[in-house]
């Protein structure tokens, strides 16, 4: 009885029915399958042949040979002289053509290159561009020319100019080294003069072939006589807004430390005074202060320092106080578009800027 007991017992739990069956079925096939793929899947050998370094490693240099595919190679430079090199020789050069097409087109007009910073002249002849061969350049002398010293390498335009009111930006445009400007500011702020113009040849650095480079050029203006101040300072002259220094400013009737230091400040930014009156574009300086100091001041415009249109970019035009990064931008913008500028007044007959900045900003700009 127990016994029969216990097989049906046996048959309730292990009997199954047709569906329960074909499962079963079902599964075994599928286990078999994956014990088969098992063993073939180890056959099979996936490692990739290079791995994730390598693979980075040859994005990176795809990326390089994109980049130097896209700028100018400089790299195969030898020594020429833009007077003399060939169409061949020129063409060997690593130079963009444009720049080769317009070295050849200016030398066809009959023009010659006195110095290398002439190359800069050229159209498509960027800073960067010039500074990459600029070491390359040898210009032999050409007959009826003297060869520049290279003291003079940095001179693009001679002016006249006094060495008593002088700014370092403009002795260094006539060739003056860093040396020679240390020397002149300290003998002036000692006391010196220069009464004449001989009396340069007193600085220690001034050799005197670079004197007889410059002497036709140096201008010295005479002092008017001694003015007293509503302080009861007494200054020798009007004070010249554009080389005055703190210490004389702090002579005028409402200018203190604070007010001397913005106003120097601002000539700084502007590149010089034209007119006594833009001492009112100074941040807090009243009209009334200016009335009262205005008769003991004069202007030597011929001291401001220019923007060149055609050399300067947009980041340092934009430093100047009359002009936004945006119509610096498009200033710079117009000549990469149309070429040089040949006329300070495009920037009006050409609407680059309105007519009202134009008249401020004509005296603080040059294409010489």
């Amino acid at each position: 009885m127990k016994f029969n007991e216990f097989k049906r017992a046996l048959r309730q739990y292990f009997s199954f029915t047709r569906g329960e069956r074909n499962g079963v079925f079902i599964l075994c096939i599928l286990l078999f399958l994956l014990i088969i793929a098992n063993f073939v899947i180890d056959t099979f050998d996936f490692q990739s042949t290079s791995g994730f370094t390598e693979i980075k490693k040859t994005i990176a240099e795809w990326q390089r040979g994109q980049e130097l595919s896209n700028t100018p190679d400089y790299t195969r430079l030898f020594p020429f002289d833009p007077n003399t090199i060939t169409k061949e020789k020129l063409d060997s050069l690593r130079l963009p053509g444009i720049v080769k097409q317009n070295i050849l087109r200016y030398r066809g007009k009959g023009g010659k290159f006195n110095q290398r910073q002439g190359l800069l002249k050229i159209y498509g002849m960027s800073d960067s561009i010039y500074a990459s061969i600029k070491d390359y350049i040898q210009i032999e002398k050409i007959a009826g020319v003297k060869k520049i010293p290279r003291q003079y390498a940095n001179v693009t335009e001679y002016h006249y100019f006094d060495p008593n009111r002088a700014t370092p930006n403009e002795l260094r445009g006539m060739g003056f080294n860093n040396f020679q400007i240390k020397n002149i500011e300290k003998y002036c702020r000692k006391g010196g003069v220069f009464k004449i113009k001989e009396d340069l040849q007193k600085i220690y650095g001034i050799e005197p072939a670079f004197y007889e480079k410059i002497k036709d050029w140096v201008l010295i203006k005479k002092r008017p006589g001694t003015v007293t101040f509503p302080t009861g300072k007494h200054i020798s002259g009007l004070i010249e807004l554009n080389t005055a220094d703190s210490a004389l400013l702090l002579g005028l009737k409402g200018i203190g430390p604070v007010f001397a230091s913005r106003i120097i400040r601002y000539r700084s930014l502007l590149g010089g005074f034209y007119h006594k009156r833009q001492l009112l574009e100074v941040y807090n300086l009243s009209r009334e202060t200016y009335l009262d100091i205005e008769k003991y001041l004069s202007v030597d415009s011929t001291l401001i320092v220019k923007l060149h249109l055609n050399f300067a970019d947009a980041r340092k035009l934009a430093k100047h106080p009359y002009l936004s990064k945006g119509i610096a931008e498009e200033i710079v913008a117009h000549r990469d578009r149309y070429g040089p500028y040949k006329s300070c007044n495009q920037l009006l007959t050409e609407d680059i800027i309105p007519a009202q900045l134009f008249y401020k900003i004509k005296r603080y700009v040059t294409i010489k």
